[in-house]
């Protein structure tokens, strides 16, 4: 059986430029306007979009995390980026036990 946790009902986020910048905290959306602005020289050579597109794509999960903070997402997020692929394998009961072993708060 796998270990269910409730979750609450989040606001969707719309994966749009304006709905990704608003949602983003301070220091993730000064990246992500650097990137997108700089994405933006290349459309106006070659008019094509996709680019933005995908830079909105790539930071909307990003958003997603800044407009509604989930420690066990986040602690999940920062293990894959440290190159720890083990956390996918972990119930949310582990998770939250190894966060707790860490010092980190997880009373979810």
């Amino acid at each position: 059986m796998t270990d269910l946790v409730p979750t609450a009902s989040v606001p969707r986020l719309d994966k749009s430029g304006p709905a990704v910048w608003r949602a983003l905290d301070g220091e993730h959306r000064a990246a992500f306007e650097a990137e997108f602005r700089a994405v933006l020289v290349g459309v106006a050579e070659t008019f094509d979009v996709d680019r933005l597109i995908q830079v909105v794509r790539r930071w909307w999960p990003r958003a997603v995390l800044d407009a509604h903070p989930d420690p066990i997402a986040e602690y999940i997020g920062q293990r894959l980026i440290d190159g720890d692929q083990s956390v996918l394998t972990k119930t949310a009961a582990e998770l939250r036990a190894e966060m707790v072993s860490q010092g980190e708060c997880a009373t979810r």
